[in-house]
């Protein structure tokens, strides 16, 4: 079989070249698929996590799991294996989203917050009884609402990524979900005011 001209083979073929153990065959693929992938997932990693990992690195490492399983992978349809590859990047973008909300970077603070001990004992106090309030209400939302008003609020996340962080189908969905949860918060926040 001539490999000279790559463009001749379909990905079927090209899979069925993967089972037979055909090395390049997967490079074929994954020089076929990775353009689409960074173009597709580009803009797609909020800037706090893009500080962490690059989004072509997310691209790079999900693609890489999804080829070396590809023996065992079947199509079912036409554009199945890009769809099963830009699954595998949106479930790695969404990892790394959740990593970025667990665990904060604290470079990553802008540097005109105000110092605490700038503050007066009053404002202190009420800043912090303001927050627990807040945070009392906040954990009485579920989970994924809870995480979509940290991640509009505090981190400033676009509806885009709110959206494929909490498996909303679409940024409108997770802008209703972030109102919503909004209301509940200021309507809780009322209720357990000291």
């Amino acid at each position: 079989m001539d490999t000279s001209n790559k463009s001749a083979f379909t990905t079927l073929q090209l899979l069925r070249r993967v089972r037979r153990g055909d090395r390049l065959a997967i490079e074929e693929l994954f020089e076929r698929h990775l353009p689409r992938l960074h173009r597709w997932a580009r803009g797609r990693l909020t800037r706090r996590a893009r500080n962490r990992m690059d989004t072509a690195d997310v691209v790079q490492e999900a693609a890489y799991r999804v080829f070396q399983r590809l023996g065992s992978f079947e199509p079912r349809h036409r554009g199945a294996l890009q769809a099963y590859l830009r699954q595998a990047v949106a479930n790695r973008l969404k990892d790394e989203q959740r990593r970025v909300l667990r665990d904060p970077d604290p470079a990553s603070l802008p540097d005109d917050l105000i110092d605490a001990a700038q503050l007066s004992q009053l404002d202190r106090q009420l800043s912090d009884e303001v927050m627990a309030t807040y945070r009392r209400a906040l954990r009485a939302l579920p989970l994924s609402d809870q995480q979509a008003v940290v991640a509009r609020i505090e981190l400033g996340y676009s509806y885009d990524q709110i959206a494929l962080m909490i498996e909303k189908p679409s940024a409108d969905a997770a802008r209703m979900t972030v109102t919503r949860a909004l209301v509940r918060v200021a309507k809780q926040m009322e209720v357990v005011r000291p």
